[in-house]
């Protein structure tokens, strides 16, 4: 079974905030993702539900809802998480 990917605003413009061969990387891990699921993992504790695929120093953030990955949030890996916690509950306190 393959996947549609789909991109939140928010992971649109994070995406493209990074230099264009991390966004090309992490674009060609998403289309193998599609194909194959277990080369993501599932995230633990404030992010249950999300996974995420790691791209060299990149990663990317996103959910499975059927046949679709909706990615979250993209950027280097030794922020995101603290970055896309920040994003994720300032719009739940709003």
């Amino acid at each position: 079974m393959s996947y549609s990917i789909r991109f939140t605003e928010e992971g649109k413009e994070e995406l493209h905030k990074l230099h264009i061969e991390n966004q090309s990387k992490i674009k060609s891990a998403l289309k193998n993702l599609s194909n194959n699921l277990n080369l993501g993992k599932a995230l633990a504790g404030r992010l249950l539900g999300f996974h995420s695929i790691t791209v060299g120093n990149c990663r990317a953030i996103y959910t499975i809802d059927k046949e679709i990955i909706l990615v979250h949030y993209a950027g280097y890996r030794k922020d995101i998480y603290s970055k896309f916690e920040q994003s994720l509950f300032k719009s739940v306190d709003s």
